[in-house]
């Protein structure tokens, strides 16, 4: 899988967004993979990560 990757000042990952090759976007929180969406090869799609690493928490956002 190919994503993007959001770590911490101690470089922990915060979260993971993925383009998995089933067509599927997934997030991985260190622990569970998560499917939320599909996507199309060759569309592109804009990606919006709200991170609050105080409560361990974050909002994931996908403009098609």
């Amino acid at each position: 899988m190919s994503g993007l990757h959001v770590r911490d000042g101690s470089n922990n990952s915060a979260v993971t967004v993925a383009f998995g090759s089933d067509g599927a976007f997934y997030t991985y929180d260190g622990t569970t993979n998560t499917t939320f969406h599909t996507y199309s090869p060759g569309v592109w799609y804009a990606i919006k990560i709200v991170v609050r690493p105080v409560d361990d928490t974050f909002d994931l956002y996908i403009i098609i």
